[in-house]
């Protein structure tokens, strides 16, 4: 008898979670029965960099900076690539210079959405570096 692999299922319904959610799933530690339950109802949860960044400026608590950053890269199966503002942004632009190519500077200073983008990147790569350490049981300094 061949065994057919299950292919990976589509999500019917893709979330976007802010601070207000997470912070009670960090709270109650079920970040895990959450993303089980999306899964289960077919849906997934999207997670923008703003979350991370929101988690990240958490001075006073140690500890639910980490259970935030850790539920959101937990509940949250994927993730922006690129902000979702500067997508928008670029659509708006993109169409002044099509229809109003004076109102536009031929050599735009790039450089910050540049490091806008590259702090995104680092952030997420910091949580789930952060997330994995802890999983493995290893400090975080």
């Amino acid at each position: 008898m061949q065994r057919v692999e299950e292919q990976p299922r589509k999500a019917s319904s893709i979330l976007y979670f802010d601070h207000n959610v997470y912070h009670p799933v960090a709270s109650q530690g079920a970040g895990g029965r959450v993303k089980k339950l999306l899964k289960d109802q077919g849906a997934e949860a999207f997670a923008s960099t703003q979350n991370l960044i929101e988690a990240w400026r958490i001075s006073d608590d140690d500890t639910l900076r980490a259970n935030l950053v850790r539920t959101i890269i937990q509940v949250a199966r994927d993730r922006e690539e690129m902000p979702l503002m500067l997508e928008m942004v670029r659509a708006v632009v993109g169409q002044m210079r099509h229809l109003h190519p004076d109102w536009i500077r031929p050599d735009p200073d790039l450089r910050l959405q540049r490091r806008d983008i590259r702090r995104r990147r680092e952030a997420w790569d910091q949580g789930q570096g952060r997330s994995r350490l802890r999983a493995e049981g290893r400090p975080l300094g």
